[in-house]
């Protein structure tokens, strides 16, 4: 009864915010403007995607305080306090343009605090169900930890170039959580909310902005390890490569090109996955493209040895990149 009342009122408040979406930018300012280099859009769009997740997470953390919907070893608390400091700093460079360094090192900041707080989220071991191995990094765990979360976080802001394709993704993840039961009540209630994004950011009215994207990558970031740490059965390191395969591959890809033409890796560029695509198919045919890819990769693994779908699906990637290049090349 807790959870069928939790998703009537963030289905009311969603809905609200879905018709009011354009009050509600005249009273936060904060757009993403056209520069017709790298953002072509033709005008000002409201970068909302980080507020309306943050009031849905504390409308959540409010209601479990009275509701008591979600298991105490959830660590709430913990969550929304370095969920707000995330989306803070995703919001200040929404307005402010911080220096990319800056905005590194004080991630990087915010999220170490949130591991030496919580010792729950260290990785110490890593599992593969390949040969059922186990590999103890207890040493370095704090380190490895953060940077996990730093790798995710900015794979997540990369990967936010082009309506719809985070919000998919993410949609996806979410679905996958609720079949595999990961945080049921939760990722049921957090994609409600991410459902009535997609809606307004189908036809480009609202975009994630840095507070949106850093903000539901920390979410499944945050999800994905205390998974793993309670169960890594269930969650494997394979199983979470191919739920953050697409978004860390192309970060990683766009990193190396960078570096090999001396350039700021984190200096944001067209030649992401999406831009390629956006060459030489239509939106509709690269979305496709994209979330099939993702689609995919997480049904498959489930239901095949895992160790054969990366494979097939790193080597799918890599003939997509070559083609593309090569056909933009012409």
């Amino acid at each position: 009864m807790n959870i069928f009342f939790l998703i009537i009122l963030l289905i009311i408040f969603n809905f609200l915010f879905y018709l009011n979406y354009n009050k509600i930018s005249l009273i936060i300012k904060i757009y993403d403007y056209p520069d017709q280099i790298r953002k072509k859009h033709l005008n000002p769009i409201p970068l909302l995607g980080g507020p309306q997740l943050i009031f849905n997470i504390y409308i959540l953390y409010f209601a479990n305080y009275y509701l008591n919907f979600i298991d105490k070893d959830f660590q709430f608390d913990h969550l929304l306090i370095f969920s707000t400091l995330v989306f803070l700093l995703g919001f200040f460079d929404d307005k402010l343009d911080i220096n990319v360094t800056l905005k590194f090192i004080s991630l990087m900041t915010i999220i170490l605090f949130s591991l030496l707080l919580n010792e729950k989220l260290l990785i110490r071991n890593l599992y593969f169900e390949t040969g059922n191995l186990n590999f103890y990094i207890a040493k370095y765990s704090l380190f490895f930890t953060l940077l996990c979360f730093l790798l995710f976080l900015n794979a997540c802001n990369m990967f936010d170039g082009a309506n719809l394709q985070l919000g998919l993704y993410c949609a996806q993840v979410l679905i996958f959580f609720i079949i595999q039961n990961i945080f049921l009540s939760f990722s049921i209630l957090i994609l409600i909310s991410i459902i009535f994004f997609i809606l307004l950011n189908k036809d480009g009215k609202i975009f994630f902005g840095d507070s949106g994207s850093l903000l539901i990558g920390f979410i499944i970031a945050y999800l994905v390890i205390n998974q793993y740490n309670f169960n890594p059965q269930k969650l494997s390191c394979e199983i979470i490569f191919l739920i953050m395969f697409l978004p860390g591959i192309d970060m990683f890809r766009l990193f190396v090109l960078r570096l090999l033409h001396k350039k700021n890796p984190f200096k944001p560029d067209r030649n992401h996955i999406h831009h390629l695509l956006g060459k030489n198919y239509s939106f509709l045919k690269s979305t496709i493209i994209i979330q099939l890819t993702i689609f995919f990769s997480l049904l498959m693994g489930t239901q095949f040895k895992i160790i054969y779908v990366i494979l097939i699906f790193l080597l799918f990637y890599l003939a997509l990149i070559t083609y593309l290049t090569k056909l933009n090349l012409k």
